[in-house]
C-alpha cells in the first residue's frame, strides 16, 4: 500500500528502485520490530503465575474449611 500511495511523490522515475527499496526496508523492519514486541510479551505471559491455579488452591481450601 505505501508503493501505491506514494507513488505520486516519486517525482524522478529513476529513483524508482531506491525509493521502493526504502518502502519495502521500513516495512521489514516494522515486522521485525512488531514480531520481537509479540516474542517479549508471549515471555512475560509464560513467567506468570498460572491464575487458574490460585482459583483452584483457594477453592479447595475453601472446601475442607465447609467441610469442617
Amino acid at each position: 500500500m505505501g508503493v501505491v500511495k506514494g507513488l505520486k511523490q516519486l517525482t524522478d522515475p529513476s529513483q524508482f528502485p531506491a525509493w521502493l527499496y526504502g518502502i519495502v526496508r521500513r516495512k521489514c523492519a516494522d515486522v521485525i520490530r512488531v514480531s520481537q514486541r509479540n516474542r517479549r510479551l508471549i515471555e512475560r505471559a509464560q513467567q506468570q503465575p498460572d491464575p487458574a491455579a490460585a482459583i483452584r488452591h483457594d477453592s479447595g481450601a475453601t472446601q475442607t474449611w465447609l467441610i469442617w
